[in-house]
């Protein structure tokens, strides 16, 4: 009779360990993903300096052209206002960027606490399994 329960034993530590794999499959996936989704981002956040880069740099151009030669001066100004609204676009890109990071993070965070909670969960079932099968033997000796 001990040495079914024994097997019992293994099937049931066999099918959490099981569920268990499943679950962190799911988990590492899900993690997977929004390491993707943040690489993304953090691609898009260094295009968007290099764009801020390129216009500073053009802006600087246009104030020197101004400077030296007061023809060009509409232009110029032209050329402000181009790299300005380049700025404030980069700008709109970069806010909306590290607004999807802080959202990443969140579900990165609600992420760990659910598999916090789900860990517990089959910790407290094992627990308990384990409890049920040691009462069960002794009583059997």
């Amino acid at each position: 009779m001990y040495s079914n329960e024994e097997e019992t034993t293994h099937e049931w530590v066999f099918e959490l360990q099981k569920q268990f794999a499943e679950d962190t499959a799911k988990f590492k996936a899900h993690i997977n993903k929004l390491k993707d989704e943040l690489h993304k981002i953090n691609v898009g956040i260094k295009s968007t300096n290099e764009i801020l880069k390129s216009s500073n740099a053009l802006m600087v151009s246009a104030t020197e052209r101004m400077a030296s030669a007061t023809a060009q001066m509409t232009s110029a100004r032209e050329c402000i206002a181009s790299c300005s609204t380049k700025i404030e676009s980069a700008t709109l890109k970069k806010k909306l960027a590290l607004k999807e990071m802080k959202e990443i993070q969140t579900k990165i965070n609600e992420t760990k606490a659910y598999r916090a909670e789900t860990d517990k969960y089959w910790n407290d079932l094992i627990n308990k399994e384990i409890e049920k099968r040691c009462t069960i033997s002794s009583r059997l000796m």
